[in-house]
């Protein structure tokens, strides 16, 4: 029986351990990210040869876009479906059909961040000059214009200057919905060092809760709900990561 017993759970851990397969392994000579909310993109890779690769989710290659750029800068692309989901998108940095991508080169030290669209086209350059600048973005709807907008934290001069820059985008009914719908909980910026801006989701809460990575309520600040951005103060917190809580909904920030 005892015999029996034991070849019954061999089995079944074989059959568990049978259930993971390896599917697909990437060339080494490009980055992949997953794109979890898009029904057209499941992977998006940026090679050392500076290319956009565009994959299906079997893995058939889409589209390859040549990225332009520079000589001596290298192509970086990164995306979060919750803090940076517009680093893929359409409609929202323009009003065609044609998919958006935001990405970031680099050469020693000196950062640009562009927008292109799937056929290498540059739609904005934000940093045209060539600075040792960093760009941190963030998309959101402001309700009192009803215009779709881009919130740019720009840090420079060493890393040691800090200041935002605004931009309105192209805006459309389908934009505006598509904004709403990922943007629900967005901060600004992000690492902060003194004061964290929050973009209101308008989910009937009125307070903001900051929580530390243990869990501890670390402070609570009450708002307005009519407020378009809630300001915190987080200038006395510790370096670290932090998680912000308005509701339902919640997220995560860098002190630094």
């Amino acid at each position: 029986m005892k015999k029996f017993l034991f070849s019954g759970a061999l089995l079944a851990s074989t059959i568990s351990f049978a259930q993971i397969t390896l599917e697909k392994t990437f060339s080494k000579d490009e980055k992949v990210h997953v794109i979890s909310n898009n029904k057209d993109i499941s992977y998006v890779s940026a090679t050392k040869d500076n290319k956009l690769v565009l994959y299906n989710s079997d893995y058939s290659i889409i589209k390859i876009i040549n990225v332009d750029i520079p000589s001596g800068y290298t192509l970086h692309f990164y995306y979060d479906s919750h803090e940076s989901w517009f680093t893929v998108s359409k409609h929202i940095f323009n009003t065609d059909n044609n998919y958006e991508f935001v990405i970031e080169i680099r050469n020693n030290g000196i950062n640009k961040t562009l927008i292109i669209d799937e056929n290498g086209k540059v739609l904005k350059d934000f940093s045209p000059n060539e600075t040792d600048s960093n760009y941190e973005l963030t998309v959101f709807h402001d309700e009192k214009s009803n215009k779709n907008k881009l919130i740019i934290d720009v840090t420079t001069n060493n890393f040691t200057d800090t200041y935002q820059q605004v931009y309105v985008l192209p805006t459309s009914s389908l934009s505006i919905e598509e904004v709403k719908e990922n943007s629900k909980l967005q901060a600004f910026p992000n690492p902060a060092q003194s004061t964290l801006n929050i973009v209101n989701p308008k989910n009937g809460a009125n307070n903001v809760e900051i929580y530390d990575i243990t869990g501890r309520l670390i402070l609570k600040k009450d708002f307005n709900s009519n407020e378009s951005n809630i300001s915190v103060d987080v200038q006395d917190l510790s370096n670290g990561n932090y998680i912000y809580k308005i509701g339902n909904s919640s997220a995560k920030f860098i002190k630094k």
